[in-house]
């Protein structure tokens, strides 16, 4: 776990400021060189969080009920981000037009986003090899 955690930590760390660019990008280039270190990072944290999940699994031998539950748990973002992030972007970023929300209403989309990306780097402290 020692040399793993530190990549999930730098990758997570990476990604919030990655978030928090995007809200001052104002050219394609710098939304696409942004994107660029975002997915560097991303890879990083779901190739090394997968090798942190293999390598804490309290029963080697129930390995795949283990790891699927963490799967399972893996999408719990994609359920919850939408549930989150909607009414935050109705709520900052509502205008007169219809379906069109202002820079505002997405930059507390990215600061939510930035936020739980740190949270889970705060998680990752209380893992443990089992």
């Amino acid at each position: 776990l020692g040399k793993r955690k530190p990549l999930v930590y730098l990758s997570c760390i990476t990604m919030s400021i990655t978030f928090i660019a995007w809200i001052g990008a104002h050219q394609m280039l710098d939304v696409f060189l942004w994107s660029g270190l975002f997915g560097i990072a991303n890879g990083t944290y779901l190739s090394v969080d997968y090798a942190l999940a293999c390598a804490t699994m309290p029963n080697k031998g129930e390995n795949a009920r283990f790891l699927a539950v963490w799967g399972v748990a893996a999408f719990i973002g994609s359920t919850l981000g939408p549930l989150i992030c909607g009414p935050a972007l109705y709520q900052f970023g509502r205008t007169e037009s219809n379906f069109r929300y202002s820079r505002e209403g997405y930059a507390s989309v990215l600061l939510i986003g930035a936020s739980f990306v740190l949270i889970s780097a705060l998680v990752l402290r209380f893992v443990k090899v089992a």
